[in-house]
């Protein structure tokens, strides 16, 4: 139903938040958490989706992944850098395949990393892909 990059969204709030909605002294359950999650982490998402559609697409992602409800804080930092080294390392790599000419590749390694951790600035990336392409495959006038 959603495209890579919003489930990447959906599971990233999800992987980063929900333990700290679920159980507590409110006692707070899996839908519980997956409302708060939407609510408080997914505005945008929500803005183009509807609550109710992205509430849904985090709680079937938490109940596929239920270790996530429970993770202690320090666990999921740790997760939350790992993941944002890796999806680094693609950006990166996305620039020197870039620098090298190789298009293609560069938006695979972007989408890449955009599966891993969305960010906003994968945009700005896409378009100096794209300006680099034209700029290659631009004829010079003659003088």
């Amino acid at each position: 139903m959603f495209p890579a990059r919003t489930r990447a969204q959906i599971e990233c709030a999800a992987q980063d938040f929900a333990a700290t909605y679920y159980g507590g002294p409110w006692r707070f359950g899996i839908d519980d958490a997956a409302r708060y999650v939407t609510s408080e982490h997914l505005r945008p998402v929500v803005t183009e989706y509807g609550h109710d559609a992205v509430a849904a697409a985090v709680r079937a992602y938490l109940t596929a992944h239920p270790e996530l409800l429970t993770r202690a804080r320090a666990e999921r930092e740790t997760a939350a850098r790992f993941r944002a080294e890796l999806a680094a390392a693609r950006i990166t790599a996305a620039a020197r395949a870039t620098e090298q000419g190789d298009y293609p590749r560069a938006r695979r390694l972007l989408t890449a990393a955009e599966e891993i951790e969305p960010r906003p600035e994968i945009d700005g990336y896409r378009a100096r892909i794209d300006a680099a392409e034209n700029a290659a495959h631009s004829v010079p006038l003659a003088s």
